[in-house]
């Protein structure tokens, strides 16, 4: 097979799987992630708790509301490419190490966010919120997204260069 259609395999194998992740682990990620907010962001001011799914409940000093962790707020979508390029291209330990840095990065760095926009909107309310989600933890996650590609390319890049110095060039016909 031609190194471009043995690519342009690996980039359908890398989009199927990332699609088929996403639809697979979206529920239980964004649990996890709106459990693991609704516990930190409660020492702050305001009530926070979980309200169990992807469901935080909020009293604070303002009318009580309902933040959802919804599928394009939680770091599920990016974290599944990453591991899908990882498993399509990668092919040392190495470049899967910095994978699970990527994905450990996007994970930690969306929590922060979420927990910042959650503490927002206890101590100030649901408007004041929106602004924050909407304005700066947008900028804030496209951030970390780009940190963490730089990541992963960085890593499949060195990849690539080691596996072409164990076999030699590839050549096309």
């Amino acid at each position: 097979m031609r190194p471009s259609a043995r690519r342009s395999v690996r980039t359908l194998a890398c989009t199927i799987g990332a699609v088929g992740g996403w639809h697979l682990l979206s529920e239980g990620w964004r649990t996890l992630e709106a459990a693991i907010v609704a516990g930190t962001a409660s020492v702050g001011p305001g009530r926070v708790e979980w309200a169990g799914g992807d469901q935080i409940w909020v009293t604070g000093d303002a009318a009580p509301f309902v933040v959802v962790v919804g599928p394009l707020c939680s770091s599920v979508g990016p974290a599944v490419v990453a591991l899908a390029a990882c498993a399509s291209f990668a092919r040392t330990l190495g470049a899967v190490r910095s994978v699970a840095r990527a994905v450990a990065l996007l994970f930690l760095g969306n929590l922060v966010r979420m927990v910042a926009v959650v503490v927002i909107g206890a101590r100030d309310g649901a408007a004041d919120l929106e602004v924050a989600h909407d304005g700066w933890a947008t900028w804030w996650a496209v951030a970390v997204v780009l940190g963490a590609t730089v990541v992963v390319a960085r890593a499949l890049r060195r990849d690539e260069r080691r596996y072409a110095l164990v076999t030699g060039p590839v050549t096309s016909r």
